[in-house]
C-alpha cells in the first residue's frame, strides 16, 4: 500500500522519515517518548 501523495508531506513536517525499501513513513525514536506522542495525534478533517 501507498501513501497518498497528498500526505506525505503532511508526514514529512512532523518529522516522519520515508524509508523506500519498507515503503514506509516512520517516526524516528530521538524525538523522545513525548514528542512521539504529539506527532501521532490525529489531524483534524481537512487537514
Amino acid at each position: 500500500m501507498d501513501v497518498p501523495e497528498e500526505a506525505r508531506e503532511t508526514l514529512y513536517v512532523h518529522g516522519f522519515h520515508y524509508l523506500p525499501h519498507q515503503a514506509a513513513f516512520l517516526l524516528p525514536s530521538f524525538y523522545g517518548e513525548a514528542d512521539r506522542a504529539v506527532r501521532i495525534q490525529p489531524l483534524p478533517s481537512g487537514s
